[in-house]
């Protein structure tokens, strides 16, 4: 059964490549990344049927951050990121879970559905600044009216990555 669901989430990371790269995926980088991608999302799955996350109290910020990369870079299961989305957005206030967590998962789904960001964590380099993908919900909410538990300003933010060019 696992190896069925773990054939079934590869074939939706290669969806759209040349049949070509298809036939040699499973032994390139790419292949054996995302076989342990898949492998993360479908343990993930099957923990968050038990629990309701890896909650700081209770299994530690490293346990919430680890957790929490698994997700956010599970982009073929969109199902998933929405899920654990609204279960971070209901423990964040209460310190369960670490703000970045929320703030970083919310923009990775609004660029993928092409709405604007609200945390403005997901950026690129153009014409030698840094800027959002997709824009922000609101410019003015980025370095002043973010919430106590996400990241620092948006100026602050995107200054630790050094000069864009």
């Amino acid at each position: 059964m696992i190896s069925d669901q773990i054939i079934a989430c590869l074939t939706q990371w290669q969806g759209g490549l040349p049949a070509i790269a298809v036939e040699s995926w499973g032994g390139l980088i790419g292949g054996r990344t995302a076989r342990i991608s898949c492998e993360n999302t479908i343990w993930m799955h099957a923990q968050l049927a038990e629990i309701d996350w890896f909650t700081i109290p209770v299994y530690g910020e490293q346990a919430d951050a680890s957790a929490w990369v698994i997700v956010q870079h599970a982009d073929y299961d969109r199902p998933l990121q929405r899920n654990v989305l609204a279960r971070l957005e209901r423990l964040v206030t209460s310190g369960d879970t670490a703000g970045r967590n929320v703030a970083y998962l919310f923009d990775r789904l609004a660029v993928a559905d092409g709405r604007p960001q609200r945390y403005g964590t997901q950026v690129r380099c153009a014409a030698g600044q840094w800027q959002i993908i997709g824009g922000a919900e609101s410019e003015r909410d980025l370095d002043g009216g973010r919430p106590p538990w996400a990241l620092p300003t948006w100026a602050r933010y995107v200054g630790q990555f050094g000069p864009c060019r």
